[in-house]
Parts: structure tokens; sequence; C-alpha cells
């Protein structure tokens, strides 16, 4: 699977929900080009009903990406 945020801008990925919404495309067809899972497109797509206008693909990440100093110490 593809990271979306890499490959379509935001933008390209509202205009493909919004076409989704509207009927013009299939759910297949979205998948297929956004390269994600059934699932993946369901969350997007939940994302993009409850705040079109705030909606956004870019990835965030949550956790720290090293170990804390003094983990990294011990270990040394």
């Amino acid at each position: 699977m593809a990271q979306i945020h890499k490959s379509f801008t935001i933008e390209q990925a509202k205009t493909l929900l919004s076409s989704y919404e509207e009927g013009h495309l299939s759910r297949n067809e979205i998948i297929n080009t956004l390269k994600i899972g059934r699932a993946r497109f369901y969350a997007i797509l939940k994302s993009f009903r409850e705040d079109p206008q705030a909606f956004s693909i870019d990835y965030h990440r949550n956790t720290k990406p090293r170990l804390a100093s003094d983990v990294e110490a011990r270990i040394h």
C-alpha cells in the first residue's frame, strides 16, 4: 500500500472523494487509484465527511522517533 500523502495532493484526494460522494466514481475506482485497502478508504472517507474543508491526508507521527536518552545510554 502506498503512502497517500506522498503520491497525491490534498486537493486531488478531495476531488476523488467528492466524485465518489456525487456518484461519479465507484469505491473500487478510488481504491485502485489511491492504491489503498477498503478499510483505509472508509477511514479516509469518514474523515472527509466529518469536515471536508479541514480534510487532510498528511501523515503525523504520534511516537517519538528515538529512544529516551537515559535508555540509549544504558544500551551503550
